[in-house]
């Protein structure tokens, strides 16, 4: 049982970077949509990293006092509503910027107490002499939830110019999978 807990955490811990990084992918379309100078944008993503940064401490004091998996469960339900809260910022309010800033830094509150609890939760579940693997394994979700992120998909690895390794006749990266990568050049 104890390692399909540390399946579990493995799993929101991806799901957790995925959804950390997913928007710097989509900051081009949200500095179109929301008028942003890349100023602004960079203080949309900092916002996260501020919040993040500011409840490590609390969100361990909390998984202390209340256990890791309630505070582990509250945390995904608030990281998943901050979530969608981003994609509902209206676009023409006037205060967008300000939303957008309230929001990523209230997503990141949520997603603080991710690894603080799951180290709470390593302590009481398994044996002192596996932790490192049970560690090692739940931060190896971060690595997953990167490469979550599809870059592939989104075209930012496309290039007009042939990229070393590309594969004769195409462009892009030459792994195939690409929309640069579907045809001859």
């Amino acid at each position: 049982m104890r390692w399909v807990l540390i399946g579990w955490m493995f799993a929101i811990s991806a799901i957790a970077y995925l959804d950390r990084v997913n928007i710097s992918i989509a900051g081009h379309s949200i500095q179109q949509e929301f008028h942003l100078d890349n100023i602004q944008l960079g203080w949309v993503f900092s916002a996260f990293v501020a919040g993040y940064a500011l409840f490590q401490a609390p969100g361990g004091r909390l998984a202390d006092r209340f256990g890791p998996r309630k505070i582990l469960a509250l945390g995904t339900v608030w990281w998943a509503v901050f979530t969608a809260l981003t994609a509902l910022v209206p676009s023409g309010a006037a205060n967008a910027l300000w939303i957008l800033l309230a929001v990523r830094f209230s997503l990141g509150l949520g997603e603080a107490v991710v690894y603080p609890a799951s180290n709470r939760l390593v302590s009481a579940w398994i044996p002192s002499q596996e932790r490192g693997l049970a560690n090692g394994l739940i931060f190896a979700g971060v690595g997953a939830g990167a490469g979550g992120g599809c870059p592939e998909k989104s075209g930012r690895y496309d290039s007009p110019q042939p990229q070393r390794g590309a594969a004769p006749g195409r462009k892009g990266t030459g792994d195939g999978v690409g929309p640069a990568d579907q045809g001859p050049a």
